[in-house]
């Protein structure tokens, strides 16, 4: 395949009436030679602050967007301590790419560029909500790891963090 850079392009939302941010990004290529982008993918993150914000009331904010985005936030206090975490948590609702662009590693690399531009953000962990048991592998290959639930989506997660840093979840 020809040279294309991958580029991220993150627009923010407050969720009206939550601490609940909205992010929406999409995935946009330059074609070698071009200079015409083209946006082939798009994905749905919410941010919150677990410093800022209350947990419970992050989780009673999640119902009125999404069940699934409540059971994963739910689920995040069997991952870890929240009250001891430093950076900001990431819950993807989607990532999507377009049809005629699957199967050229530009999912891949959409998903790595975004996890580097969150990790500047100060993100801490990324949670993962998908109801397509074949994207198991695809996140697994990415270092994501399944948290088990008793929910019928499948929920994965990551630390983006510095490797020096100490976790303390």
């Amino acid at each position: 395949m020809e040279d294309i850079n991958v580029y991220v392009d993150f627009s923010l939302d407050m969720e009206e009436g939550t601490s609940l941010f909205n992010v929406h990004a999409k995935c946009i290529i330059y074609p070698k030679g071009s200079d015409q982008a083209i946006n082939i993918g798009q994905a749905s993150i919410y941010l919150f602050n677990p410093v800022k914000s209350s947990y419970s009331e992050v989780c009673d904010d999640a119902v009125s967007i999404s069940l699934d985005l409540y059971h994963a936030l739910t689920n995040l206090e069997s991952l870890c301590e929240i009250e001891y975490m430093r950076g900001l948590v990431a819950t993807a609702h989607f990532i999507n790419m377009k049809e005629e662009w699957r199967g050229k590693g530009l999912r891949q690399a959409f998903v790595e560029k975004m996890m580097q531009q969150l990790a500047i953000l100060n993100v801490e962990l990324i949670m993962l909500i998908t109801n397509d048991h074949m994207e198991i592998d695809f996140y697994n290959r990415l270092g994501f790891v399944k948290l088990e639930n008793k929910t019928d989506i499948t929920l994965m997660y990551k630390y983006v963090v510095d490797k020096q840093e100490t976790l303390y979840c």
